[in-house]
């Protein structure tokens, strides 16, 4: 964790002990990074990327006042201490153009390295953003997704809009009533459990009469995040496709990030941040998180806030949660345990994997219908 200025946040996906304190990014990790061989690679969200383009502008003066102006100040200035320090990193907006409406992914990936010269920086970019022509979305649909990208997004995605489904029919079903009905679903039409969303739906289904102090405006930001459209619930299939979308591409950083520090990228180790300009994927990420316990596999398990003190929805959302998790966690060990006496499971895996874009396809179908 990581707070530079007002507005950016630097936030590690996964942690080793889930009761220990959040890793934090200063100059003193980089170095033992760089000493240990491990590259550390910062990963940019949209939100900051569109911050950036603005301060690329020609009518903006290549100072530090135009930086403050667009919250980029104290990040920059960590990012110069590390040259200063000649410490190496790596930036990846990769993902983040990959969001953007194709027509200013082009504009902002051709703009980026002009951010470098003009605010002193020394970076190299990531080299795939100069594939302009294939970066940003065509329009903002899951079948208008690259065949890899529908692969990636698939279950979270379909997590998230079978959860606005639920909210949609759910109407007179009570907090613990709906959440229990989302199981149900979920278990039957996705079946490969994934917490992130589990967990998230847990805050959206709540009341704020389940949500007493503080704990009503987590719900109302991860509610925000994740189940609203300009400030209020989807009421049809194409702004429920929407906005699933977008909180699958914000839950996909999380899972790269996973995925990166486990395997490397060609031999080489990572350790990987995001830095968001977005205040509640911090805030979310505090309450789920990925956890490694040693395993050096990041996000193998993943620790939640049960709140089960709260009141009794808390209580019985947390026990659904818990017994449905533990059967994912059943999985998880016992490939563990074949992996460890040399049984591959990686083409069952992989079949999984390909047919997650048909269990999403046939969510959106389900969204055109009542359940």
């Amino acid at each position: 964790m990581g707070i530079f200025g007002e507005k950016i946040y630097a936030i590690k996906s996964y942690r080793i002990d889930p009761d220990g304190a959040p890793p934090v990014l200063d100059w003193h990790r980089l170095e033992i990074n760089q000493a240990k061989g491990i590259e550390t690679n910062f990963l940019a969200d949209t939100n900051l990327m569109i911050e950036i383009d603005k301060a690329c502008d020609d009518n903006e003066s290549a100072s530090d006042e135009t930086l403050k102006k667009y919250g980029l100040l104290k990040w920059v200035q960590f990012l110069r201490g590390c040259d200063e320090r000649r410490i190496g990193y790596g930036f990846t907006p990769f993902f983040a153009y990959s969001e953007m409406p194709r027509h200013l992914a082009q504009l902002r990936s051709r703009r980026l390295d002009s951010f470098a010269r003009k605010f002193g920086l020394d970076w190299s970019s990531d080299p795939n953003i100069q594939l302009v022509d294939d970066i940003g979305l065509v329009e903002r649909s899951f079948s208008s997704l690259e065949p890899t990208q529908q692969r990636f997004l698939a279950l979270s995605f379909s997590a998230l809009l079978l959860m606005l489904i639920v909210i949609r029919d759910g109407e007179d079903f009570s907090p613990i009533g709906k959440y229990k009905r989302y199981l149900r679903e979920y278990k039957s039409r996705i079946g490969i459990v994934s917490v992130k969303e589990l967990a998230i739906a847990r805050y959206v289904f709540s009341s704020q009469k389940d949500c007493p102090g503080m704990l009503d405006q987590v719900r109302s930001r991860v509610e925000k995040n994740f189940a609203r459209y300009k400030d209020r619930h989807p009421k049809n299939p194409l702004e429920m496709e929407r906005v699933a979308l977008n909180g699958a591409f914000d839950l996909a950083l999380f899972n790269v990030m996973n995925v990166a520090d486990t395997r490397g990228i060609e031999g080489q180790k990572l350790d990987c941040w995001l830095f968001t300009m977005d205040g509640k994927l911090s805030e979310y990420n505090d309450l789920c998180f990925g956890a490694s316990f040693g395993t050096g596999q990041a996000g193998l398990f993943t620790a939640i806030n049960h709140h089960a003190e709260v009141g009794e929805y808390w209580r019985a959302s947390g026990e659904c949660l818990q017994k449905l998790a533990l059967e994912g966690s059943r999985r998880v060990l016992e490939e563990m345990r074949k992996e460890c006496l040399g049984i591959s499971d990686e083409k069952v895996r992989r079949k999984k994997i390909e047919m997650l874009p048909e269990v999403a396809r046939r969510i959106i179908a389900l969204s055109h219908q009542e359940i």
